[in-house]
């Protein structure tokens, strides 16, 4: 139940904010792979475009290894670059 801010996110950082919610979280573990960008398409309803937007927000966050041919997976964590790329992350997280 996200507030109004979570509602004036374009798509792509919403997908973004909720991926990288999972994988902080715990849900989404190193190592295992995401949806692939069709079955992301599917689930939010959108061009593939802003699928891939959001997934290579995460990937240069460090979050995510793209793999061609293979698919998206969580990364093994780099907690500075984290820090570092998302100064509010907090904020992204808590919505």
């Amino acid at each position: 139940a996200g507030g109004p801010r979570s509602v004036s996110l374009p798509l792509h950082q919403r997908i973004r904010g909720e991926i990288e919610a999972a994988i902080l979280s715990g849900s989404l573990r190193a190592g295992s792979r995401l949806p692939t960008e069709h079955e992301l398409m599917r689930q939010y309803g959108c061009a593939r475009m802003t699928v891939s937007k959001a997934l290579s927000a995460l990937a240069a966050a460090g979050l995510i290894d793209r793999r061609k041919r293979a698919g998206s997976f969580v990364a093994r964590p780099k907690v500075h670059s984290m820090v570092l790329d998302v100064p509010d992350l907090e904020q992204e997280v808590v919505q």
